[in-house]
């Protein structure tokens, strides 16, 4: 009786003030706050209107493994990106987490260039294959296939087939080695977001 009481209240409350207490349930990994909100119905995919986080995002941020897991089987949609561009997976290192999400982050680059910064990439667990790997390293980092030579795995790796990418862990770093020391003809500006300030958090 008390939860359906508790439940009434929520579902009382200004949609945008209930979405904004969820995330922040998330970020402090309140899951006995985050079930009751999450049975009056919230949008868990709301994004604030600041910077565009969800409480996905909020949960990756802290690591809140068990948040995590609570949000994805609750209908939480790990591709939405917020207003520095970033989805929840590129804004945690934690392994657990990223397996939770279905994605190993990858760190890739173009070999012999003068930009020699990495880049972080998502690949979908449901697609560690060659060609998808491929794709992926020539969208992010702007660079045509048919320049492709072939792709590294640091420090001396050659990574040729299906199976070779199934045994890449997150954080692994890839270059792209290009055929007759051909660059892309675009610049490449690996964009850092800005970090939220500590000082007054919104969620």
């Amino acid at each position: 009786m008390e939860n359906d009481d508790q439940t009434q209240q929520n579902t009382d409350v200004a949609p945008h003030v209930l979405e904004g207490s969820f995330r922040e349930a998330a970020a402090c990994g309140d899951m006995e706050k985050l079930t009751e909100i999450v049975e009056s119905g919230v949008d868990v995919n709301s994004q604030s209107s600041l910077h565009g986080c969800t409480a996905l995002h909020w949960a990756t941020i802290r690591n809140h493994t068990s948040v995590v897991a609570f949000l994805l089987t609750h209908g939480a949609d790990k591709n939405i990106k917020n207003f520095d561009g970033n989805i929840p997976a590129e804004l945690t290192s934690d392994s657990t987490i990223h397996q939770l999400l279905g994605e190993i982050v990858l760190r890739a680059r173009v070999a012999n260039v003068e930009e020699q910064d990495y880049i972080e990439i998502e690949l979908d667990r449901s697609s560690l294959t060659f060609d998808a790997l491929l794709n992926l390293l020539c969208q992010e980092l702007n660079i045509d296939k048919r320049l492709v030579y072939k792709i590294r795995k640091l420090p001396n790796t050659i990574i040729r087939k299906d199976k070779d990418v199934k045994r890449l862990v997150d954080f692994q770093e890839l270059e792209l080695i290009l055929t007759n020391k051909a660059i892309s003809a675009s610049s490449r500006t690996y964009g850092v977001g800005t970090k939220l300030k500590s000082e007054q958090i919104l969620y």
